[in-house]
């Protein structure tokens, strides 16, 4: 009964939109963003002044200098999808303060839910590296980022699902990771990764791949009930940016639920088939298999997952007493 997955297995609270911008808040040779449903309707004055604000909010440093420091860049990533959906009709004097209760309070939440696990780092880390709130956030950060042709948009896609040097992350997963923990001096291998993402016209495709055949492909299963628990945490972190209203006591409720359901899972696994979505379409055409995506993406991402699950130690409980 808990769980807020989209109907139907798709993402069809469809957030990134068309309508967000005026029709002139772009030159016809930058790229449409498709940011946030037209019901914030967002002009290209109060997009800046909003994104404005929260520079000034992390140039400043200190507004989240007491969390735990695993979920800081987590923060400041959520702070733009909470201005942006629901403070964007606020005065510009209440959205700083606003925005900084509603985010405060999503990380409130995962640290109480948090309490009865000993080593939290794990847990945080996972929480952390959630790329729904990593791409969304990216996506409101770069609107109006300049096209590249099609053609070399498609091309910089089928990049991303390539292995990086080391075999152990796709293009795509380690260019997020960069973005995720904000890292600034990186390798030449890094550079060429992040290149190539922003040669990418269309993120909510990538987006709409990150939620459905990455994390909405990777169940768990407790004495033979599937449940799809990863995506179902980091789609519940993503909502809460979205809601106004947060029914703080029942969010923690529900993380449990979900962590408690992974952490004595018999199995957590990819599906042999992955979910569909457009890249996959993208990358059909150039002759590569699902099956490929699902070893070089898909698998990697579940490896990356499972090494924080994995290590999670609960103070009241062991898993080999379950």
């Amino acid at each position: 009964m808990f769980d807020n997955r989209p109907s139907n297995n798709v993402f069809d609270v469809n957030v990134f939109d068309d309508n967000m911008f005026d029709d002139n808040m772009f030159d016809d040779n930058m790229f449409d963003v498709n940011v946030l449903n037209n019901m914030f309707n967002l002009n290209k004055y109060k997009y800046n002044t909003i994104t404005t604000e929260i520079i000034k909010l992390k140039e400043d440093g200190t507004i989240f200098n007491e969390i735990p420091s695993e979920l800081l860049h987590l923060s400041y990533n959520m702070l733009y999808i909470c201005a942006i959906a629901n403070y964007s009709n606020s005065d510009k004097s209440k959205v700083s303060y606003k925005v900084i209760k509603h985010t405060k309070t999503i990380i409130e939440i995962i640290i109480e839910a948090a309490e009865e696990i000993e080593n939290k780092e794990l847990f945080y880390r996972m929480i952390s590296n959630n790329h729904i709130i990593t791409m969304q956030s990216y996506m409101i950060k770069h609107a109006g980022k300049k096209l590249v042709s099609d053609e070399g948009s498609k091309k910089s896609t089928m990049k991303l699902m390539e292995l990086t040097e080391d075999k152990k992350y796709s293009n795509l997963q380690r260019a997020l990771d960069i973005i995720s923990q904000d890292i600034t001096i990186m390798s030449k291998e890094d550079e060429d990764i992040m290149k190539t993402f922003n040669s990418i016209n269309k993120y909510n495709e990538i987006n709409d791949f990150l939620i459905n055949s990455v994390y909405d492909s990777i169940y768990n299963d407790n004495n033979g009930i599937k449940s799809y628990d990863i995506f179902n945490i980091y789609w519940q972190m993503y909502t809460m940016c979205l809601s106004r209203y947060i029914d703080t006591e029942f969010e923690i409720t529900l993380i449990r639920r979900y962590l408690n359901q992974l952490y004595t899972a018999d199995k957590i696994a990819v599906q042999k088939s992955i979910k569909h979505s457009k890249v996959l379409k993208t990358v059909s055409t150039y002759g590569v298999s699902t099956d490929t995506i699902t070893n070089k993406v898909v698998n990697n991402y579940l490896n990356a997952l499972k090494s924080n699950i994995d290590g999670v130690i609960y103070k009241k409980m062991d898993k080999n007493n379950r």
